[in-house]
């Protein structure tokens, strides 16, 4: 039996540079997923302005908080599902093995606060 079956983790925050890449690729100028086409990405996003990267790196920080805010969800399910498992019938299972189901909790999470992203050119 496996928790992770039901309750998968979320996905990953995407950086300032992968949701630009996205937005890159989409306009078919460039073919996906070739050495050329991520070379031409990151020499453009080189040559953005501060003002420019703005756009990307706040869905990149909308997306971090959207992380945060999902990873607690799941480690809450988790915890859950780990207390269902003790509570229920537990009938030939080894008391140790309940133990250590028991004491797999998260640590309890506070809500999550980012700081805002500053440009190290100024």
């Amino acid at each position: 039996f496996s928790l992770a079956m039901e309750h998968k983790p979320p996905k990953r925050p995407r950086s300032g540079y992968n949701f630009y890449q996205l937005s890159f690729l989409a306009d078919g100028s460039s073919a996906r997923h070739t050495q050329h086409a991520a070379k031409e990405v990151s020499k453009s996003w080189r040559r953005l302005s501060a003002s420019e990267k703005a756009p990307y790196m706040s869905m990149a920080n909308f997306d971090q908080n959207r992380y945060a805010h999902e990873l607690i969800q799941f480690e809450e399910a988790m915890a859950k599902k780990r207390e269902e498992i003790c509570q229920a019938d537990t009938e030939g299972i080894p008391q140790s093995f309940l133990n250590l189901i028991k004491n797999q909790r998260p640590p309890h999470h506070s809500a999550v606060e980012f700081p805002a992203i500053s440009n190290p050119r100024t």
